[in-house]
């Protein structure tokens, strides 16, 4: 029967029976808390350690996107942009009342450069 262990300096587990060589921080854990640190690895949680070095789950830090990956996913499709700026020409309309000026005007406006 293997003995599990985490080492708080690798971030890595190691099994008695598999690995040769252990760091010597290991701490060891049952084999039932190493399933659940994977479980909750693998529904979207982080392991990291306490203060002592023991292995805990966290929540993943927030996703910062960059100014033009945030502004990138709000603009309509290239062929919808196109379709709004020949409604505007075909109609005269072509001024910042427009679908096409106020919709590209909006997304800029929630993401301005920084």
């Amino acid at each position: 029967m293997s003995t599990y262990y985490y080492s708080p300096s690798t971030g890595g587990f190691y099994l008695d029976d598999f690995n040769k060589i252990i760091p010597e921080d290991a701490i060891e854990i049952t084999k039932e808390y190493w399933q659940s640190l994977l479980e909750g690895q693998s529904a979207g949680k982080q392991i990291s350690k306490d203060e002592n070095g023991y292995p805990i789950l966290i929540d993943p830090p927030p996703t910062v996107l960059t100014y033009s990956q945030s502004r990138a996913g709000e603009y309509p499709l290239v062929g919808e942009q196109l379709d709004m700026l020949w409604h505007a020409i075909d109609q005269g309309a072509l001024d910042k009342n427009s679908l096409f000026y106020t919709t590209i005007a909006d997304i800029k406006n929630r993401f301005p450069k920084e």
